[in-house]
């Protein structure tokens, strides 16, 4: 292939790509704050409907901008129908997931020492149930508190959908 010929394929590609991004999708705004967290096309977004007090976890099909309507894989939500929001964080997942994990595994290597030893240092007794179950109490609760946060449209929030294709 010659330089011209590979340099067209390469524009060619370049421009596929360019539309082929997720330049549509729904922004999550806060009053007074430059910093905005997007949903795109194909993500999964958690929501709760002024109709029914449930939340519901459904990924985004495309985006209706004439009439403000979200177009999932069952239906149609429109923009305002939407009052709460919910987001996860990831940190807190991972850290509430990690102290767990070492308050289970101070119980299984605490009570396999006792099993498996005749010294008395080795006996399982109040302190190491103290440890695990702090740890692993400490991870569900961090989970539990911290990682999920649910956002209420209103003053302070809102939702706007995005259409920033360049025909």
């Amino acid at each position: 292939m010659s330089i011209r010929n590979q340099s067209i394929f390469t524009t060619l590609f370049v421009c596929c790509l360019l539309n082929l991004c997720a330049q549509q999708f729904v922004q999550l705004e806060t009053i007074n704050d430059p910093e905005t967290l997007k949903f795109n096309l194909g993500e999964k977004i958690t929501f709760k409907m002024a109709v029914g007090d449930q939340w519901t976890r459904k990924k985004i099909s495309s985006l209706l901008f004439k009439d403000t309507t979200i177009v999932f894989e069952d239906g149609l939500v429109h923009l305002n129908d939407i009052t709460h929001i919910q987001l996860t964080r990831p940190y807190a997942d991972i850290i509430g997931k990690g102290f767990m994990a070492f308050g289970v595994s101070w119980f299984v290597f605490g009570g396999l020492a006792a099993l498996t030893s005749q010294d008395e240092r080795t006996k399982f007794g109040w302190d190491s149930f103290t440890i695990g179950a702090s740890a692993a109490g400490t991870g569900y609760l961090f989970r539990k508190l911290f990682y999920k946060r649910t956002v209420k449209m209103g003053e302070r929030y809102r939702l706007r959908m995005l259409d920033l294709r360049m025909y």
